[in-house]
């Protein structure tokens, strides 16, 4: 039977069958649990048995890509991590548990998520060599060697353009959806909650037309599906390189009443086909460390990861990225 592969962090996909063939889940995601479910037990594990289980505050930063899948929910302090193989992680199911060391060699340390926890004080001593699991450098690697399945849902039709002083009205209801999300500050908004609108339009043109004399020219879109503004979309294609490696050549948000339809991603790649299209073939975005959904959106269009710095907002670290269009 043909073996087909499966990018387990696609949007929309959990399992797809095909006659004749072998589906298998392909890709390194992690299982992060909200900031909130943090308590003494999971401490415990983290000071006796060095399993540090991972929340949405200190997600790691995966610098390759497993086939088949390996979820990964918790590191041992030592630049080693934990992994559920083949699915997502539920410790109260029968999924083997894999460690992967630093130098990405691979031991099954349980033949479920209830014998794990039970033989956690022991992990180490049985540790089993484990060659199941094909390391890439990347998920585009991955893609070069092996039959994919391409079942990323159609990604929305969205239209893009400047802003016009006719727009006010939705601009203010976008912020206004943003405060009463408990989000003060609104994305590649480009100052708009601070400045006068008219003033803030002229500003957006001039930027397009002539260009800023620290951004160079820059392009901030409304996003729109069908007469609805989703998004605020900021290019800023010459941006000198110092000033690309703190803030990022592309900003994007979404409003909160439209998240997780795909659009994020979709704005994203079209802001990297207009940035070819103006001549570059590499990007830098950033994204704050915590910002899973961010980090997914520049994952999907290839990012790969540079460095953490918080050199945008002190104490608070971010991740950058490059892409190449």
């Amino acid at each position: 039977m043909k073996k087909l592969y499966l990018d387990a962090a696609a949007a929309g996909c959990t399992a797809v069958f095909v006659k004749d063939a072998e589906v298998i889940p392909a890709g390194t995601t992690v299982f992060a649990m909200p900031v909130k479910h943090r308590n003494s037990e999971y401490q415990r594990f983290a000071e006796e048995y060095g399993i540090r289980f991972l929340f949405e505050d200190q997600v790691p930063a995966i610098g390759f890509c497993t086939v088949p899948r390996v979820d990964i929910f918790a590191t041992d302090g030592e630049g080693g991590l934990f992994g559920s193989v083949g699915q997502t992680t539920d410790l109260e199911a029968d999924i083997p548990i894999c460690h992967i060391d630093a130098d990405r060699h691979c031991s099954l340390v349980a033949e479920s998520g209830k014998a794990f926890l039970a033989s956690a004080a022991r992990w180490r001593e049985l540790l089993t060599p484990y060659d199941g699991i094909t390391f890439f450098d990347s998920l585009e690697a991955a893609r070069a060697q092996l039959p994919f399945i391409d079942c990323m849902p159609r990604q929305p039709e969205l239209t893009y353009r400047l802003p016009c002083l006719g727009d006010e009205a939705i601009l203010r209801d976008y912020v206004r959806e943003h405060h009463e999300f408990g989000e003060p500050t609104v994305s590649a908004s480009v100052g708009l909650q601070a400045s006068d609108f008219a003033h803030w339009v002229e500003k957006i043109r001039q930027n397009a037309e002539v260009g800023n004399e620290n951004w160079g020219k820059s392009l901030l879109y409304l996003c729109f599906a069908g007469d609805r503004l989703v998004g605020l979309l900021s290019i800023r294609y010459s941006l000198p390189q110092a000033l690309s490696e703190t803030l990022g050549d592309i900003g994007y948000g979404v409003r909160p009443g439209e998240r997780n339809k795909g659009y994020a991603t979709a704005m994203l790649a079209h802001a990297l086909s207009v940035c070819k299209a103006k001549g570059k073939t590499r990007l830098i975005l950033g994204c704050y460390k915590d910002n899973i959904a961010s980090e997914r959106t520049i994952l999907k269009n290839g990012g790969v990861l540079l460095w953490e710095s918080d050199a945008y907002c002190e104490g608070r670290v971010s991740r950058y990225y490059s892409i190449d269009v």
